[in-house]
């Protein structure tokens, strides 16, 4: 794994310094800065760091003698703020970015509170043009995904691999109609049945810039995706579904960042 020289300065945007990190060289990285409280609760050993715009960090596993510390740091909705949190973690030490999340589920097996661990991604996130033209591809470090399929098979989640759509917005690249006047460009109106019948297996906002940005960058990457939504039957989630299948998601991903530095698997 190539290193860089740590930054001795806080971070501009995250807020954050070496010496808070704690030697963490994992960061789980949620886009809902209230999913922090979620993973902190759930791994039940930490401590908070603060929150600077859509940045809320902290420290899991920050007692423990046993297992090494984990960064949890909010990224917010979509790629650009992810890209900032990412540059900045790493000039901290971080070397891998398990990123958390809901999805909308497309693919033909799919089924709402399933499991998404994407094996590449669909470059419609706007924001992987920065780091590496179109015909670089959106993979994530395999090993890491490995990590996160083993997870999920030791908690007991049903789990799908393969590729995941990654728009730049919520309503229109996602082909939501129930907009101020339903209109989608003739290029995005059938974007659903497009990316199904190529085998994608859902929507969402942020893996495709990650999985670039680690490559670019030189760093592991992997995603776990909750699905609250079936997006061939409804635009609208699931709200009796997506409280469960937040949790297991998050379950996957610590057990996973617990397992990325270890020989374990």
């Amino acid at each position: 794994m190539h290193t860089i020289a740590k930054s001795k300065i806080k971070q501009m945007h995250i807020n954050l310094s070496v010496e808070q990190i704690r030697g963490a060289r994992t960061a789980i990285i949620p886009g809902d800065p209230d999913r922090v409280r979620k993973i902190c609760e759930i791994a039940g050993d930490y401590v908070y760091l603060g929150s600077n715009r859509e940045y809320t960090s902290a420290i899991i596993n920050h007692k423990s003698k046993d297992k090494n510390p984990i960064l949890v740091c909010s990224t917010g909705i979509g790629g650009a703020s992810l890209s900032i949190a990412v540059e900045e973690m790493a000039l901290l030490g971080i070397d891998t970015f398990l990123r958390v999340g809901t999805s909308g589920g497309i693919g033909a097996d799919t089924k709402m509170g399933d499991i998404v661990i994407p094996t590449g991604a669909v470059r419609d996130d706007g924001v992987g043009e920065h780091y590496a033209p179109l015909m670089y591809p959106a993979i994530p470090d395999l090993a890491s995904v490995m990590k996160c399929v083993y997870a999920s098979n030791e908690i007991g989640v049903r789990s799908h691999t393969g590729v995941v759509v990654t728009s730049a917005t919520f309503y229109p690249g996602q082909c939501r109609k129930e907009t101020h006047n339903a209109f989608l460009l003739p290029s995005r109106a059938n974007n659903i049945e497009l990316w199904s019948r190529l085998n994608a297996l859902s929507f969402e906002m942020e893996a495709a810039t990650l999985f670039v940005i680690g490559a670019a960058r030189r760093l592991r990457t992997a995603c776990v995706l909750g699905l609250i939504a079936d997006r061939k039957q409804s635009e609208h989630v699931d709200t009796t579904m997506a409280a469960a299948t937040e949790e297991n998601a998050i379950r996957v991903v610590i057990r996973a960042a617990e397992l990325v530095h270890s020989q374990q698997i």
